[in-house]
């Protein structure tokens, strides 16, 4: 969460704010939600299908184009 939040925290001090940050990994359920109120666009855990994955990324790319 914390170097998350430094990230976030980085990005924004730059005036790039709105680039999106998806994290993924061996990530704590309990640390989903917090991720997501950080500022995080996605959280991928330890199981998430590569479908999934690319659904966001799709998604994610497609709000930054318009």
């Amino acid at each position: 969460l914390e170097l998350t939040e430094d990230l976030l925290s980085i990005l924004r001090e730059h005036g790039v704010g709105d680039i999106p940050v998806v994290v993924g990994g061996v990530i704590p359920a309990d640390d989903v939600q917090a991720l997501l109120d950080q500022g995080v666009s996605a959280v991928f855990p330890t199981g998430s299908t590569g479908e999934e994955i690319l659904a966001c990324f799709r998604s994610v790319a497609g709000r930054a184009v318009s």
